[in-house]
């Protein structure tokens, strides 16, 4: 008595009990702080402003938002979301500059298995060199560096040629670019520190 649930009703007006929803109290729905990640069962960080972020650099989850993030700001539209899952799984693309590694059509042709037919393979990766030529503000957004989005990105920008001379960056220069936020520069410098973010051909 006084739980709320959540009912079905069939074809046949059968109404069945599936669920039960947490209690409402002044309107307002209170879910427990989780402690683990679902993906990973590491630790979950609080951070200062209440988001709550896996403590794991190597999380599948955060990886994969990550790939989604870079594939959508690079126009990759012929990948679904299941294909890089897929493709994640099968260690073919691990880090957004995979997408754009010369081996990948060979990578695709020997494990995919079937799973992304050869004509769809054909055109992800026509798409992949349509795209390989872009600005250098929009690749730096791709990367998906926290707290740099697409005006800080076209800011950072100005100042490298490439995408190669960006990542090979010497992160004490960050410190001479008019305008860039100190929260900015020390989300770049951790990316750019960390040894799986190479330079992309």
């Amino acid at each position: 008595e006084g739980t709320i649930v959540k009912v079905i009703k069939n074809k046949d007006d059968q109404v069945r009990i599936v669920d039960s929803v947490p209690d409402f109290i002044d309107n307002k729905v209170y879910y427990p702080i989780p402690e683990i990640c679902p993906s990973c069962t590491q630790v979950l960080l609080t951070m200062p402003n209440a988001e709550v972020k896996c403590a794991n650099q190597e999380c599948p989850e955060k990886t994969m938002v990550r790939l989604r993030h870079f594939r959508d700001s690079m126009g990759l539209n012929t990948i679904s979301d299941d294909m890089l899952l897929y493709m994640y799984d099968n260690k073919i693309v691990v880090n957004p500059e995979d997408l754009f590694d010369p081996k990948l059509a060979m990578k695709l042709e020997s494990w995919n298995e079937g799973y992304i037919s050869a004509n769809h393979v054909a055109i992800i990766l026509k798409q992949i060199e349509n795209h390989r030529n872009t600005t250098v503000s929009k690749v730096i957004y791709a990367l998906g560096i926290e707290g740099v989005r697409e005006t800080t990105s076209k800011l950072v920008a100005r100042y490298f040629p490439n995408i190669k001379s960006f990542l090979l960056l010497e992160t004490a220069n960050l410190s001479h670019i008019p305008g860039l936020t100190r929260g900015a520069a020390d989300s770049i410098r951790h990316f750019l520190n960390e040894s799986k973010n190479q330079p992309i051909a």
